[in-house]
C-alpha cells in the first residue's frame, strides 16, 4: 500500500520543477554564486511545492468527481489511485498539506538567509493552496500561474546561491522560457481532458477556445514567444550559443505537437503527442543546464 503513496507523490513531471531549479543554480554558479547548498535546498523546497500542487489538485479533482469521468493517459486524466481506492481522499489531502509543511519550513530557513524571496516564496504559497479549487476557474490561469511559478524557482534559487539579484537580467532569458514551456506542458496535457474541465468549470486556453484548429494556433502563440525571447538572449549576448540547440528543440516540437492538437480526436491517439511535448520540454530543459555548464 505504501508505493501507492509514492507512486501518487511521485508523478515524472516532477522532473520540471528540479531542472528548472538546477538551471537556476548553474545559472548562478556561471556568474560567481557560491552558496550550493541552499541553491539545492531551494530546489527541494520548490520540488516539494509542486508536488504538493499535484497530489492537492488529485484531491480536489477526485471531490468534485472530475477524475471519476476523465480518461486516464500516462500525461492526463488525474489520479487512478483515489479512484481505484489504492489510497484515501483523505490521506492524499494529509499528504500534500505535509509536503507543503516542509516547504513551508525550508522557505522559511531560506527567508533567514535572504529576504529578497520573499514575494516569491508568499506568490508560490499562496498559489499552492488556492490553485486547485480557485485559480483553475479564472480564465487562462493554469497555465499562467504554472509559468509565473517555475519562473519564480529559477529566479528563487538563482538568488539565493548568488545571494543577490545582480545579472539577474540576462538570466532572465533562459528563466522566462524554461517557466513558459512548463505552462506549454500544461496546455499540451489538459487537451484530453477539455470536455471534462468546461463541465467543472475550469477555464485554461484549451477549454475557452471552441475548436482544435484554434487551440493549436494559442498553443503555437506560447512557443513563438519562447522561441522569440531565446533568439534575442542569444543576439544580445545574454545567452551561450549552446542555445542554438535549444530552439531548435523547440523548434521540431512545435510543428510536431502543433499538428497533433489540430488533429486531436481521441485521448489514446494524442498521447503520442504528449509523450513527445514533454520529453521534448525536458530535453530543451537540460540544453539549458548544459549550455551553461560546458
Amino acid at each position: 500500500m505504501i508505493r501507492y503513496y509514492f507512486l501518487e507523490a511521485l508523478e515524472p513531471t516532477l522532473l520540471y520543477g528540479f531542472v528548472t531549479g538546477l538551471l537556476g543554480l548553474v545559472v548562478s554558479l556561471h556568474y560567481g554564486g557560491v552558496h550550493v547548498f541552499l541553491g539545492f535546498l531551494a530546489i527541494m523546497g520548490s520540488v516539494m511545492v509542486q508536488a504538493s500542487v499535484n497530489i492537492i489538485d488529485d484531491y480536489f479533482d477526485f471531490k468534485i468527481g472530475i477524475d471519476r469521468e476523465t480518461v486516464k493517459t500516462k500525461f492526463s486524466g488525474g489520479s487512478k489511485f483515489i479512484v481505484n481506492n489504492n489510497i484515501s481522499p483523505k490521506a492524499v489531502l494529509s499528504m500534500g498539506l505535509a509536503l507543503v509543511a516542509i516547504a513551508f519550513l525550508i522557505g522559511a530557513y531560506l527567508l533567514s538567509k535572504t529576504i529578497i524571496i520573499l514575494p516569491l516564496i508568499v506568490f508560490g504559497g499562496l498559489s499552492t493552496l488556492l490553485y486547485a479549487k480557485y485559480l483553475v476557474r479564472l480564465p487562462f490561469m493554469a497555465e499562467v500561474i504554472t509559468f509565473l511559478n517555475f519562473t519564480f524557482i529559477a529566479i528563487g534559487t538563482f538568488i539565493i546561491t548568488l545571494n543577490g539579484i545582480g545579472f539577474l537580467i540576462p538570466a532572465l532569458f533562459s528563466f522566462i522560457p524554461i517557466g513558459m514551456s512548463v505552462g506549454v506542458a500544461v496546455i499540451v496535457n489538459s487537451v484530453p481532458d477539455q470536455v471534462i474541465d468546461k463541465k467543472f468549470g475550469r477555464k485554461s486556453g484549451i477549454v475557452l477556445f471552441k475548436n482544435n484548429k484554434t487551440r493549436s494556433k494559442y498553443y503555437l502563440v506560447w512557443q513563438i514567444a519562447i522561441i522569440a525571447i531565446l533568439s534575442s538572449g542569444i543576439v544580445l549576448n545574454m545567452l551561450p550559443y549552446l542555445f542554438i540547440l535549444v530552439i531548435l528543440a523547440f523548434i521540431i516540437s512545435s510543428v510536431h505537437t502543433y499538428h497533433g492538437i489540430r488533429s486531436y480526436k481521441t485521448p489514446i491517439q494524442y498521447e503520442k503527442y504528449m509523450g513527445f511535448s514533454n520529453i521534448a520540454i525536458l530535453a530543451a530543459s537540460i540544453l539549458m543546464v548544459i549550455s551553461y555548464v560546458v
